[in-house]
C-alpha cells in the first residue's frame, strides 16, 4: 500500500474519515468556534441554547450541519470570519489523526498533488487550515453562500460544480490515489476518478 500511494501524481483526501480523528465527526465545537470567534457571545450563546435541537437531528447528520452553519453564518460578514478565526486551525491540527497527516506528507515528499475532500464541514471551515498548514493545492466542499459579503447562512446543495476545476489540477486521473476510511467516500465523484482508494497504511 505505501508504494500504491508514493506511485500516485495526486492524492485525493477524505478530510471527514481519512485526516481528521473519530472524535471529530462531531462538527459543533468547530461551528461553535466560528459563531464566538467571527460573530461574538451572543451568537455563541444562540447555538449553545440550540445544541438539543442539533442531537436530535442527528449530530452529524447533513441536516444537522446545515442547521449549525446557518446560525453560525447567517449575516456574518465574509471578512470578519477571514479575519476573525485564528484559533479554529489550531483546533483542527489537534484533531488530526497520525495515519492522515502521514499521508498528507508521504504524498508531498514523492511530488504528488494533494486534493482533499470535505463532505461534511462546509469548505470555507476548513479549507484555509489545509491549505496553510498541510499544504493541500485544493479543498473540495460544500460552498457557503455569500450575498453582497455577507453569508446567507446557506450550503450549496452539492459540490459537483467545483469538480471539473479540482480534476484540472489532478495530472491524470488514472494515477490518482484516494485515502479514506470510510466506504461512503466510494460514491463521491473525485473518489471514482482515483484508479485506487486506500483504507489502511502501515507505516512501519
Amino acid at each position: 500500500m505505501r508504494e500504491k500511494l508514493a506511485a500516485g501524481r495526486s492524492l485525493v483526501l477524505d478530510v471527514d474519515a481519512g485526516l481528521l480523528l473519530p472524535s471529530s465527526s462531531f462538527p459543533f465545537p468547530y461551528f461553535m468556534l466560528v459563531a464566538l470567534e467571527a460573530g461574538g457571545y451572543l451568537r455563541g450563546l444562540v447555538l449553545l441554547l440550540l445544541y438539543p435541537i442539533i442531537l436530535c437531528m442527528g449530530g452529524n447528520s447533513d441536516v444537522a450541519v446545515r442547521f449549525m452553519a446557518m446560525t453560525a453564518f447567517c449575516g456574518l460578514r465574509r471578512s470578519q470570519f477571514l479575519a476573525g478565526c485564528a484559533v479554529l486551525p489550531k483546533w483542527l491540527m489537534e484533531d488530526v489523526a497520525a495515519e492522515g497527516f502521514e499521508t498528507m506528507r508521504m504524498s508531498g515528499a514523492a511530488g504528488g498533488r494533494r486534493v482533499c475532500v470535505t463532505r461534511k464541514l462546509p469548505r470555507v471551515v476548513i479549507e484555509g487550515f489545509l491549505r496553510e498548514y498541510l499544504d493541500a493545492e485544493a479543498v473540495v466542499g460544500k460552498e457557503m453562500k455569500v450575498l453582497w459579503g455577507f453569508y446567507t447562512g446557506l450550503l450549496e446543495e452539492g459540490d459537483e460544480g467545483m469538480l471539473d476545476e479540482q480534476q484540472k489540477i489532478m495530472l491524470d486521473g488514472d494515477d490518482a490515489v484516494g485515502f479514506s476510511g470510510s466506504l461512503e467516500f466510494l460514491q463521491h465523484s473525485l473518489a471514482r476518478s482515483c484508479k485506487v482508494v486506500l483504507r489502511d497504511i502501515n507505516f512501519s
